[in-house]
């Protein structure tokens, strides 16, 4: 029998009570006969953030797979680069599955593409590539991608300054509402 390959899940805990943490557990639960999973379990304020919880035998007892292997690294908000490199380097996972945990899991997540250090630890990104973070996150890329897909796409601008601001605002003739709006 062939080694499972480990998978390390940013999501919400999945021991709390949210949609997130109730699609992971799922996600999980039904593949555990299949993979070996590790989690950056994210709370807004989480009260268990330092520990580190080992279900192997809790797992094992509910679902009878009997090489069943989960850990669960609780942790506010979604961590940190230094927080998942740190658990990379305990845990050795083989991917990281960054989708589930939103904006912050997917920045982190990210981070660690762009600066090397998945290469580095052998650690593929899955579930969603790096140019597809990309493309997600950049407004102009995005753009681009909805032109590509045949949608239709708004004026839009970024401005750094208030003036630009205010100039953009007469190309505009319908009402408007600025979603962002920060000073550098």
């Amino acid at each position: 029998m062939s080694k499972k390959k480990k998978i390390l899940l940013l999501s919400d805990d999945l021991r709390m009570h949210s949609g997130i943490a109730t699609v992971s557990k799922d996600i999980v639960m039904e593949t555990l006969n299949e993979y070996d999973w590790v989690q950056m379990g994210g709370a807004i304020k989480h009260p268990d953030e330092g520990k580190v919880f080992d279900m192997n035998e809790q797992i094992r007892k509910d679902t009878g797979v009997k090489d069943a292997y989960l850990k669960i690294y609780p942790t506010s908000g979604y961590g940190n680069p230094d927080l998942l490199r740190q658990i990379i380097s305990i845990e050795k996972p083989d991917a990281i599955l960054a989708g589930m945990g939103g904006q912050t899991a997917l920045n982190i997540a990210s981070a660690l593409a762009k600066d090397g250090s998945l290469d580095e630890l052998g650690v593929e990104l899955i579930g969603c590539d790096l140019a597809s973070i990309d493309e997600a996150e950049d407004r102009d890329l995005f753009k681009r991608v909805c032109e590509v897909c045949g949608n239709i796409s708004y004026f839009s601008r970024a401005c750094r300054t208030y003036r630009p601001f205010v100039l953009s605002l007469i190309h505009i003739s319908e009402p408007t509402r600025p979603l962002y709006i920060a000073y550098a």
